[in-house]
């Protein structure tokens, strides 16, 4: 992961704190896409069903609302690279 974020500026990895305020209740993807014949929509799976709601529905609202929610409850993309780059290099220190 280190490497893709510091080779690819567009890639991004956050690290969500254990104790964040904002700690995702349930678990969801939103999709956007930058062709204009493509729909963006949110979407969430479990074991019986698959929820798809696209941007046109009120719904759509309310995933953008918790993504935005948890995104800003992360650490900044550089805090998430270095916290990555700590934990990467205590794990490649053998314990004594």
């Amino acid at each position: 992961m280190i490497r893709i974020v510091e080779t690819h500026p567009s890639a991004e990895v956050r690290i969500l704190p254990r104790d964040a305020a904002a700690y995702p209740d349930e678990d969801f993807t939103i999709l956007r896409f930058a062709q204009p014949d493509l729909v963006d929509f949110a979407y969430q799976e479990s074991k019986v069903k698959l929820i798809t709601v696209p941007r046109s529905q009120d719904e759509f609202a309310s995933y953008e609302e918790s993504w935005e929610a948890q995104l800003a409850a992360t650490l900044s993309r550089e805090e998430s690279l270095q916290y990555l780059k700590e934990w990467a290099s205590r794990c490649a220190t053998p314990a004594r």
